[in-house]
């Protein structure tokens, strides 16, 4: 069977994950560990001079990373036609480069607002290494810092962060307008790209998407929930009506 390397936390491993579930493709999941996965991951896609991420999908002797490229491959190989509709492929792309964009910024401002949160750096530790109390401790923030290293762009700062985020949120508000879709009167990949986006707002209900207490606390932003509580409304809609 196909394998999915992901985090299982991830709003880029959920877009993945969601299209294939869309699409009806079957695969098993398997988490992945920041940092201390790195170099097995690098090994197994024989890139030992580059950085590797995830999500991952091993299939037919290959591996396809990028959540975008898995989606593409739901689409061929299952019943996720739908999620690339013909003649409006570059509408699909251009929302998932906005997605992209909200996702890394929103990356970078979460790793450097919590960097000394102990409860959230904790549970983001797998279970079996939390036993060991202080250097879990030490090996969460270590992570934390080498995601961030990995990540962040130069001359990032929180405010222009927040300004980036509203930015791209607002063009969605006005995209959707009381739309349901973002491209054309049915759900496409556009629709899951920029959903997930709003993990950063309020993350999602634990039956989609679980999480740990401390990392819900983390990961939600009250202004920004205010101010999109429609695109938040719209998000639990979508999650709704087509994550099974």
């Amino acid at each position: 069977m196909s394998e999915l390397l992901l985090l299982p936390y991830s709003p880029w491993s959920e877009k993945a994950r969601w299209a294939l579930d869309f699409a009806g493709f079957e695969y098993a999941a398997s988490p992945f560990t920041p940092m201390l996965g790195e170099l097995p991951l690098r090994l197994r896609l024989r890139r030992l001079g580059s950085n590797a991420s995830v999500p991952v999908l091993f299939t037919e002797g290959r591996a396809i990373g990028d959540s975008w490229n898995i989606a593409e491959f739901a689409a061929r190989h299952g019943r996720g036609a739908a999620l690339f509709p013909d003649g409006s492929r570059e509408e699909v792309r251009a929302w998932n480069a906005n997605s992209e964009a909200l996702l890394a910024t929103a990356r970078s401002r979460l790793l450097r607002q919590t960097l000394g949160d102990r409860e959230f750096l904790r549970e983001a530790v797998p279970g079996p290494l939390r036993v060991l109390g202080p250097v879990a401790d030490m090996l969460a923030a270590q992570g934390a810092r080498f995601v961030m290293n990995k990540y962040e762009p130069a001359g990032f700062s929180i405010e222009g962060a927040e300004r980036q985020l509203r930015t791209l949120y607002r063009t969605l508000q006005r995209a959707l307008d009381g739309r349901e879709h973002l491209v054309g009167d049915a759900f496409t990949y556009a629709d899951i790209a920029m959903a997930v986006t709003l993990q950063f707002v309020t993350p999602v209900a634990d039956e989609y998407l679980p999480l740990g207490p401390a990392t819900r606390r983390a990961w939600s932003d009250p202004d920004l929930a205010t101010e999109f509580a429609d695109l938040v409304q719209w998000r639990d809609r979508i999650y709704a009506a087509y994550r099974r």
